[in-house]
């Protein structure tokens, strides 16, 4: 009909509001045929209507139960949404029907790799390279699920292989990048990052991830502009407000950070790091409340988040809530083995509890993990006068004078 081709010929043009015209047109003249609601589907796909698209997948899909075209766009879609699991049974659908379709066990890949089964996804990319060897992006996204595995080195290779194919890849040189930086190797990672950004003048990511690197070269007004420079590019990037937010903390400038953490949460309500960051920032300020409510927030998110316990407890011991601190530091204990600090923070909560011989045991362990630190000898020390060992007490303070002297 007209309009079906009419729809067609506007959808190749990018014109997809107009596509969708026809295409209900065509299907008000003739609702039973498939391929009319798998192009619909795909139109609104690129609107980024996703339920609309989900639902004519689904009308040809009654139509056509075979329709491999419709099944494997209905599960990039709910992969879109986020329904993983939807997703991975229709792509294994589409795999009976159609065995060698790499493009299938890609996106199984990137279902398995969002749920973390990072197993999975390693297996999947492998199986879209048996099929297509020269699959740029699985050869990408495997180097991504090596990285996450902890195999960096064979991270390195896919993202090479990756640029060999194609050596105009932005993504696969920022990847790079990553994997140098978590190597320490910054000039590396820098080199790639600028590769990719020469490729891609606008991937706001790169522009992130530079910032990221020169931070930790202490390189601190540079990487504000980097991170600017992302946020220029995409204003709801949430990762980059607060990296802006953790370097503006660094230059004492709290209101910038405050300001940039609230925005990374407002783009992103379940940023378990920005919570902690701004927390942190409250602290400085000598707002301990805040500070608290803060951190409450990101163990909510992340209840394993031993950073975050370890904060708040140092909040609550500021405030003199000195049993809420104890358990915050135990729970970092707990999460984080031989936390010398939380040991530490918890001997100094002990002695001003006068539970003298627990502050013995909590200093006893920081200097078995520790011995060298100076302050942790002197506390002890005076521990074990306030308990009449003037003996232990008199070997802890000449052990502390011992140790500074070394400073």
């Amino acid at each position: 009909g007209t309009h079906y081709n009419l729809g067609l010929i506007y959808y190749k043009e990018g014109k997809y509001d107009e596509a969708i015209s026809e295409y209900r047109k065509a299907l008000d003249i003739n609702n039973d045929n498939a391929d009319i609601h798998y192009n619909l589907g795909l139109s609104y796909f690129k609107k980024k209507m996703f339920e609309d698209a989900i639902s004519s997948y689904k009308s040809a899909l009654k139509i056509n139960r075979k329709h491999i075209a419709a099944l494997f766009e209905l599960a990039i879609t709910y992969n879109n949404v986020s329904n993983h699991e939807k997703a991975i049974s229709l792509l294994k659908k589409v795999l009976t029907l159609n065995p060698d379709n790499a493009s299938c066990y890609h996106n199984l890949g990137i279902a398995y790799r969002a749920m973390n089964k990072l197993n999975e996804s390693y297996e999947a990319y492998k199986k879209a390279l048996e099929i297509n060897s020269s699959y740029v992006e699985a050869w990408n996204d495997l180097g991504t699920v090596c990285r996450g595995r902890g195999k960096l080195d064979e991270a390195v290779n896919a993202h090479k292989k990756a640029l060999k194919i194609n050596p105009s890849y932005a993504e696969a040189y920022n990847n790079l990048g990553i994997i140098y930086d978590d190597r320490g190797k910054l000039e590396d990672a820098i080199t790639n990052y600028k590769k990719a950004l020469k490729i891609k003048s606008d991937y706001a990511e790169a522009y992130n991830n530079l910032g990221v690197t020169y931070s930790k070269q202490g390189k601190i007004n540079k990487a504000i502009s980097f991170y600017k420079a992302a946020l220029d590019l995409n204003p709801d990037y949430a990762e980059a407000h607060s990296n802006l937010g953790v370097a503006y903390d660094s230059k004492k400038m709290f209101n910038e950070a405050i300001e940039q953490y609230k925005m990374a949460i407002e783009n992103n309500s379940r940023y378990a790091e920005a919570y902690n960051n701004l927390g942190i920032t409250y602290g400085k300020k000598i707002m301990f409340t805040q500070a608290i409510s803060q951190y409450k927030k990101a163990i909510k998110i992340n209840p394993e988040y031993a950073e975050s316990y370890f904060n708040i407890g140092i909040a609550y011991s500021k405030k003199k809530m000195y049993n809420n601190a104890i358990d915050s530091f135990r729970k970092t204990i707990e999460l984080n083995l031989d936390d010398e600090s939380a040991h530490y923070n918890l001997g100094i909560i002990y002695s001003k509890k006068k539970m003298y011989d627990d502050a013995i045991l909590e200093y006893k362990k920081v200097i078995e993990t520790n011995p060298g630190l100076p302050d942790v000898h002197y506390n002890l020390g005076m521990v074990y006068r306030e308990r009449g060992m003037l003996l232990q007490a008199r070997r802890e303070v000449s052990l502390y004078k011992k140790l500074n002297s070394r400073k």
